[in-house]
């Protein structure tokens, strides 16, 4: 992994987790504290389904950037014209069709959502989604652009601060005023204004190069219009179906259950985001590098930048996953109203224990979407979107949100199968090797610290402290000592220098 992959994904994460403990007061504490759970769970019922939104009406355009950005500004002085116009105007264009059609439609769909119970909620508040689309889509667009023109630190710190602060600032709010429509309009300010400071970056990272002229020129210039039209196409059948595998859970608990279980599980859901920061803010910047080094030919370096990859993020998410977990009832008990959100412990449990499996593959999905081999995601997405409804539904209804998220760990853990056989069957690669065992055991002396540490000590917080302590100590320690992961030990290696 290069310097810049370290600099920027460290930058990055350090941005990701000031917006982590911002979330964590939001979530944890502010929401539970002054919400009601109705409320609270609108909310993250709101936010959820802009995130499926958003990722499906940008059309896949960062995936877009990604593959074609090297290969459109090559240096050659060919016209780049309709680029910008393609990637940056279209998805809004869509976003304001489907504003239109919700308001045309919002009672169909706001029952189409929502349980019989909820329905008023729902059909009231629905429009607000408008904005969260707007924030869900452009974040991911933005990010994707700066992140080939070298720095998404700004971006991270718009999306993952700035809204944050927003938020935070929107419940205070209810408090005071006991008015729910007023706190989804600052949400949707605090959104809106993230958007437009990112795209404020980007122009300035670009010099305000700015070409938004309707045009194939681009694409003619270069002889790829057959190809990116069919690689856009199935980007977008594959971000429909990112719903039904991703998504489909928050779904079926607000249909099935109620917005009050929606807050006990999404709130559950927000502690995988800690377990996933180091890892995603590895992949926004490795991006670029392994579809450069992919069109290149450079496999030498795409397999060392793909076990690097998939060590650090699994190493890291272990570690964060098992600190959560040995400090769960913790949580629970300094949080408000924690004997109610307590429901979703073991929803934690199991989530994590999938995004721990997801992680250990790095680069690879990446990998396979640059490659000529993406359309057999194309018919694997197909199949697990059966799989993911099957399941989702009668484990939900079976279970509750047990079987929710116990579904979703099922079908992450058939998605990893899937992609380590078609790497290993078209690409000969693989992201393991004999250290994520090496990993993988030093569970063992962390949760017998942890289970030491709840025995001796009398009070939680002291507990609490020692255990997580003693388990950074241990862990990585022995990733130190025994070189297990080149990233954390030249990470650790700064970090003793300064």
């Amino acid at each position: 992994m290069s310097n810049n992959i370290i600099n920027q994904s460290l930058k990055t994460s350090v941005v990701n987790y000031i917006g982590i403990v911002l979330g964590a007061v939001f979530t944890l504490y502010v929401s539970p504290r002054f919400l009601p759970t109705e409320y609270n769970g609108l909310y993250r019922l709101l936010v959820e389904y802009a995130t499926v939104a958003g990722a499906y009406f940008h059309f896949g355009m960062p995936t877009i950037i990604n593959k074609y950005f090297h290969r459109i500004f090559d240096g050659s002085g060919r016209s780049t014209k309709g680029f910008d116009f393609i990637v940056v105007l279209v998805p809004i264009i869509a976003i304001g069709a489907l504003g239109v059609l919700l308001a045309l439609f919002r009672k169909p769909v706001a029952g189409f959502l929502a349980s019989a119970n909820d329905y008023d909620l729902i059909f009231r508040y629905i429009l607000y989604i408008i904005p969260l689309v707007v924030t869900s889509a452009y974040s991911l667009l933005i990010e994707a652009y700066t992140a080939m023109l070298g720095n998404i630190v700004k971006v991270n710190f718009y999306r993952n601060v700035l809204v944050k602060l927003f938020n935070i600032a929107s419940v205070v709010v209810y408090a005071l005023t006991l008015n729910f429509t007023l706190t989804l309009v600052i949400i949707a300010f605090g959104s809106l204004l993230s958007i437009t400071l990112s795209f404020i970056n980007l122009g300035r990272l670009k010099q305000w190069a700015f070409d938004f002229r309707p045009s194939l020129e681009f694409l003619r210039a270069r002889g790829l219009v057959a190809d990116f039209f069919k690689y856009a196409a199935y980007l977008m059948v594959g971000n429909l179906t990112l719903f039904l595998v991703t998504k489909i859970d928050v779904f079926f608990v607000g249909k099935l259950t109620n917005l009050s279980e929606v807050a006990y599980y999404t709130t559950a859901m927000f502690f995988i985001v800690f377990i996933s920061v180091p890892y995603q803010a590895v992949l926004n910047i490795s991006f670029p590098h392994v579809s450069k080094a992919f069109v290149s030919g450079n496999m030498a370096e795409i397999r060392t930048t793909l076990t690097n990859n998939a060590l650090f993020g699994f190493t890291m998410a272990l570690f964060i996953g098992l600190a959560l977990w040995i400090n769960i009832d913790f949580v629970y008990a300094v949080m408000p109203k924690g004997n109610l959100y307590s429901a979703g412990k073991y929803v934690f449990l199991i989530l994590a224990a999938g995004k721990i499996i997801d992680t250990s593959i790095g680069s690879l999905g990446q990998l396979i979407t640059v490659s000529k081999w993406y359309v057999f995601s194309l018919y694997f997405s197909v199949f697990i979107s059966v799989i993911s409804l099957t399941l989702g539904y009668f484990m939900t209804v079976k279970w509750g949100i047990y079987g929710t998220a116990t579904a979703v760990a099922i079908c992450n853990l058939i998605n990893v199968g899937y992609q380590l056989a078609l790497a290993r069957w078209k690409l000969k690669v693989t992201p393991y090797d004999r250290k994520f065992l090496y990993v993988l055991l030093l569970v063992i002396p962390v949760c017998g610290i942890s289970l030491l540490a709840d025995w001796l000590a009398g009070n939680i917080w002291v507990s609490a402290v020692v255990k997580t302590v003693l388990s950074a100590i241990i862990f990585f320690g022995a990733i130190y000592r025994f070189g297990l992961s080149p990233e954390i030990t030249v990470i650790i290696d700064r970090l003793v220098k300064k």
